[in-house]
């Protein structure tokens, strides 16, 4: 199992404080983190609580500085808890895809021996699109995984030609529900890595629904 350096614990207050702000920074409404949102969402709040209770705490006062240390364990407890699932989502992926998952969010790895190869392109990828049997108005989508994809952006075109931002996924394959039968559906697909790494588009694929 991939493994994250707890580089988190033994900081100053301050260093914390910024860590944490780090990861905030680099994970929030980042298509790349889409799964990680809801815990995000959790966890900026008891960043900015942390944030006061440091400015209070130099006020002085055993009551300002409970609340600090209060604030501070919530923070580092609530990081470890990231880690936890950053870990269980980057064993999901190949070990180059799982790294710059880790790496992307601000956390650190374990340096092992030819574990440093850095992934600076992606591949273009191949989006195949087949009607489900008995099912109408299902269709799938499919794809090989593209090494240093995180996850993979759906883009759907519209009735007045213009691309639009549809799903994230970070599996190989996706599946649309409660399509109108009868209507031609037209997909692209685009791979996202770490920082600003992003693939070509897939060509698009035309479906009528069935």
């Amino acid at each position: 199992m991939l493994k994250i350096l707890l580089t988190h614990k033994g900081l100053t207050q301050e260093e914390l404080k910024a860590r944490a702000e780090l990861y905030v920074y680099k994970m929030d409404d980042n298509p790349v983190y889409s799964e990680f949102q809801p815990l995000i969402t959790a966890f900026k709040p008891l960043v900015a609580t942390y944030s006061v209770a440091l400015i209070n705490a130099k006020l002085g006062g055993a009551d300002r500085i409970e609340a600090k240390n209060k604030a501070k364990d919530a923070v580092s407890n609530f990081i470890m808890k990231i880690i936890k699932t950053l870990e269980l989502k980057a064993d999901d992926l190949s070990p180059e895809a799982g790294e710059a998952l880790v790496k992307g969010a601000g956390f650190e790895m374990p340096q092992v021996r030819g574990s440093n190869k850095a992934v600076t392109y992606l591949e273009t990828p191949i989006l195949t699109i087949e009607n489900v049997k008995g099912r109408r108005g299902v269709i799938n989508m499919n794809w090989e995984r593209i090494e240093g994809a995180i996850t993979y952006g759906l883009e759907e075109l519209d009735s007045e030609g213009h691309w639009q931002n549809g799903k994230y996924c970070s599996q190989t394959s996706f599946q649309l529900t409660d399509l109108e039968v009868g209507t031609k559906k037209t997909y692209r697909l685009k791979g996202i890595g770490a920082g600003t790494l992003v693939s070509g588009y897939s060509e698009p694929v035309t479906i009528w629904v069935n």
